[in-house]
C-alpha cells in the first residue's frame, strides 16, 4: 500500500495534486482535511473500503493500493510522521502556492471574509519558513511549489518520482497548452500563476484586501522562495 501524507494551506491547489495522484490507481482512499493518526491509520487498515473520498475522519483502507492523507493549515506533525518510518511506501509531502493567488482564492472562495484571509496569510508565511529553512525534519518532506509544479515538466516528473509514481500514468490529465493549473477563477486571465506579484491578482483595486495582504515578510519570502527553487 503507497501512502501519501500531504500538508497543504487551503485553496493553494492540493486537490490539483491530489486528483493526480489518484489517476495513477484507481483502488485509492483519500481522506481530506483530516488529523495525522498512525493508530487510526492502522485501525482503518483493517477495515474494508466503503468510501474512496471522505473530509476528516478516517474510513477502511483494506485493499487499497493508494492511501493519500491530507492536512489544511496544520503544521506537520513530525513525531507522528516519525511512527510510520519503518513501513515501506510511505511519502510525506508539503505543497505551497504564490502568495497572491493562493489570498485571492481565499478572498473570493469565503465570499470577502477577514477572517479566512487573516488565517491564510498567517498558514502560508509558517508555509513559507518551512520551505526556506532546512532542519532535519523540513530536510525530509518533498516540497512542493505549485507554480513550478504546473510551468516546469522536469520538476513535475522528479516530484512525481519522488513519490514513487510513474509520470506516465498521468501525463494525460496535465493541460499541455497552458501548463498551468487553473484556479477557481471563471476568467481565464485570472487562472494564470505565472506573473507571481500582487498586482496579478483580481482583488488590486479592493482597499481592504491589498490592506490586509500587503506585508513586506510575505514579498521578501516569496522572493527568496523563487530564488531558490528557481521559479522565473
Amino acid at each position: 500500500m503507497k501512502t501519501i501524507i500531504l500538508y497543504g494551506c487551503k485553496r493553494s491547489g492540493n486537490h490539483g495534486l491530489i486528483n493526480l495522484f489518484i489517476k495513477s490507481d484507481k483502488n485509492y482512499v483519500h481522506i481530506n482535511d483530516t488529523i495525522l493518526s498512525y493508530d487510526q491509520y492502522n485501525k482503518a487498515k483493517l477495515i474494508d473500503i466503503s468510501k474512496r473520498d471522505i473530509d476528516r475522519r478516517y474510513t477502511g483502507l483494506k485493499g487499497a493500493n493508494l492511501v493519500i492523507l491530507s492536512m489544511e493549515n496544520q503544521l506537520p506533525d513530525y513525531a507522528e510522521m516519525k511512527k510510520f518510518e519503518n513501513m515501506s511506501d510511505i511519502f510525506r509531502l508539503i505543497l505551497l502556492r504564490n502568495p497572491y493567488n493562493t489570498f485571492a482564492s481565499i478572498w473570493k472562495f469565503f465570499d470577502k471574509s477577514t477572517y479566512s484571509l487573516n488565517g491564510a496569510i498567517y498558514w502560508w508565511f509558517q508555509y513559507s519558513k518551512i520551505f526556506l529553512n532546512e532542519s532535519e525534519d523540513d530536510a525530509s518532506l518533498i516540497k512542493v511549489i505549485y507554480d513550478k509544479f504546473y510551468s516546469d515538466s522536469e520538476y513535475r516528473i522528479d516530484i512525481f518520482n519522488q513519490c514513487g509514481i510513474d509520470f506516465g500514468e498521468v501525463e494525460g490529465y496535465i493541460d499541455g497548452f497552458t501548463k498551468y493549473g487553473v484556479s477557481s477563477f471563471e476568467d481565464k486571465k485570472l487562472q494564470r500563476s505565472r506573473n507571481y506579484t500582487l498586482e496579478s491578482n483580481p482583488y488590486n483595486d479592493d482597499r481592504e484586501f491589498m490592506k490586509m495582504v500587503s506585508h513586506q515578510v510575505i514579498f521578501d519570502n516569496w522572493k527568496k522562495i523563487r530564488e531558490k527553487y528557481d521559479i522565473f
